[in-house]
């Protein structure tokens, strides 16, 4: 098991809304009361995932987890990146890694919405899962994002999204872009892939997935890879800018934001002027 771990960033965007909770990265899942299935009423308006800790090495916030896994075809591999909870509306929604299966097999991060306002009383599917951000170059910005967007900054929204990695740049730098290429490789198993695409999202500021929808130009940038570290420059108690060659020679900048949950990526590996 590795040791990535976050918490979640406000953006501009969502720093508007007051009831948005900041999730740490010692939160714990819990089981909806219900069953994987089902979640009462209470079990769904007790929503503030982020007030439960626990002491393991790398413990998942995911509170709705087992509802996501029920609802999963057993074909399907996925894992969860964001957990947005509205209590009032008695909804769910989950972004998520996906790999389904096919001849054309190809990435994408999903939007899985669930509702509890059913004739059976139980949190279960309310629409059918879409895609919301952009992996491969190819895909086009979908609007779909900008209704997460305000679906998240929505009053009475609780969000979990872990944020950041405990490695050092050097380090981090290492594992990024041995994610990036498992995420670009085809051949690999979908397992890995979701996963390697997971941790990337995790080492991601929302600037750069939720506002800039920049997955694939991320991922790309970091598969230049192997990187040499040149430099680190600190700037403040929560911010660095780190200077690193890529396998070409050429440097590049990158600027990291420090949170909880360890260092995230704020741009876009960028050419450094000799």
């Amino acid at each position: 098991m590795d040791a990535w771990s976050g918490s979640w960033a406000v953006p501009f965007w969502l720093a508007v809304s007051m009831g948005v909770a900041m999730a740490c990265g010692g939160c714990t899942s819990e089981q909806p009361s219900g069953g994987s299935h089902a979640v009462s009423n209470d079990g769904l308006g007790d929503s503030k995932v982020a007030e439960r800790t626990s002491s393991g090495p790398d413990p998942q916030p995911w509170r709705f987890a087992p509802t996501f896994s029920a609802n999963l075809p057993a074909e399907i591999h996925a894992q969860m990146l964001l957990e947005a909870t509205r209590p009032e509306h008695a909804r769910v929604v989950v972004l998520a890694a996906v790999l389904r299966p096919g001849q054309a097999a190809a990435l994408s991060i999903e939007q899985w919405s669930f509702s509890q306002r059913n004739a059976r009383d139980v949190l279960e599917p309310s629409e059918p899962s879409v895609p919301v951000l952009r992996v491969s170059p190819d895909d086009e910005k979908r609007q779909q994002l900008v209704t997460l967007r305000r679906e998240l900054a929505a009053p009475g929204t609780t969000v979990v999204r872990p944020l950041g990695v405990q490695h050092e740049p050097k380090a981090m730098l290492t594992q990024l872009h041995a994610d990036a290429m498992v995420v670009l490789d085809a051949s690999a198993s979908g397992e890995h892939r979701v996963g390697a695409l997971a941790r990337i999202f995790r080492a991601t500021e929302d600037a750069l997935i939720l506002e800039q929808d920049a997955v694939p130009e991320l991922v790309n940038a970091l598969a230049r890879g192997p990187w040499t570290l040149e430099n680190e420059q600190v700037i403040g108690t929560r911010r660095k800018w780190i200077s690193a060659r890529d396998v070409h020679g050429e440097l590049r900048s990158i600027e990291l934001t420090r949170h909880h949950g360890g260092w995230a990526i704020s741009t876009l590996p960028s050419p450094t002027a000799p």
